[in-house]
């Protein structure tokens, strides 16, 4: 199986909390779905479960920025990984 080179949490660093998720309190899991191709790179992205107010999109480019690490077959692999969303106090 591929590996996000720094681990999917590499996922958050590249996530902006989107402005209307903040100003409603928006907090959660979406979970979205990509394709890691036989380079390494994420494709084919899409939202499986959103919580509403940007929050699917914001996931959605924060995985497209993540570069994974290629299993011992080179193949194309599905990953379904649960991106959470919660403020900060």
């Amino acid at each position: 199986m591929p590996e996000a080179e720094s681990g999917l949490n590499l996922i958050y660093k590249h996530i902006n909390y989107p402005n209307r998720a903040r100003q409603n309190n928006v907090e959660g899991r979406v979970f979205i779905k990509f394709i890691v191709d036989e380079n390494g790179n994420v494709k084919s992205p899409e939202i499986l479960k959103d919580i509403g107010s940007g929050c699917g999109k914001a996931a959605i480019e924060g995985s497209k920025k993540v570069k994974f690490i290629l299993g011992a077959h080179n193949v194309k692999v599905y990953f379904t990984p649960p991106v959470n969303f919660k403020l900060q106090n």
